[in-house]
């Protein structure tokens, strides 16, 4: 069962299946046919996170390769029960952590915390580091405020809309009549 086939989940069964999905993609042998040394670095970038080697990277290290065959992975359903495992091991520590240093910064928390749980640290890590806000979104405020202003209070709010679009992909539109 995937994240994406539109039943019904609990959350449990959604982080679940978010963990696994995580495991299996950074476990992806899609370039066999590259030498063992590319699949490996490939492998370890798809578990790295702005430069540094998080605990996906530790996972797919010590867990995936079995025995002295390196062609020899982990097979689904061990890889489903080491995320319930771990998926319960964490739903057994957070009750005895006391509120007060449970709540203050969750991403110090899974730092603190990612070697108890790799795989659980690794999606928190990847979910609560987006961003509040971005660059994007302040140049649209920026070139907004210069089209809309108090000189022109009577401008139609779709003309509006419509001239911010343009004026933010007039670069883009320049680009492709170019080419």
């Amino acid at each position: 069962m995937g994240v994406s086939d539109g039943s019904k989940l609990t959350l449990n069964d959604y982080i679940l299946d978010l963990m696994v999905d995580a495991t299996v993609v950074g476990n992806d042998d899609s370039d066999s046919d590259n030498s063992d040394d590319n699949s490996n670095s490939n492998n370890q970038e798809a578990c790295v996170v702005g430069g540094e080697e998080n605990a996906m990277t530790r996972i797919i290290q010590e867990n995936v390769l079995l025995g002295d065959d390196s062609d020899s992975v982990l097979s689904a359903t061990d890889i489903r029960q080491g995320c319930e495992d771990e998926l319960l091991k964490y739903k057994r520590y957070v009750p005895r952590v006391p509120i007060r240093n449970r709540f203050r910064d969750p991403i110090a928390w899974w730092k603190k915390y990612d070697t108890r749980f790799p795989r659980l640290a690794a999606l928190a890590h990847k979910y609560l580091s987006i961003q509040a806000t971005s660059a994007p979104s302040e140049r649209i405020f920026s070139l907004a405020s210069r089209i809309i202003e108090d000189r022109r209070t009577g401008l139609d709010p779709i003309l509006a809309g419509q001239l911010l679009y343009v004026g933010f992909n007039y670069n883009w539109y320049m680009e492709q009549i170019e080419e």
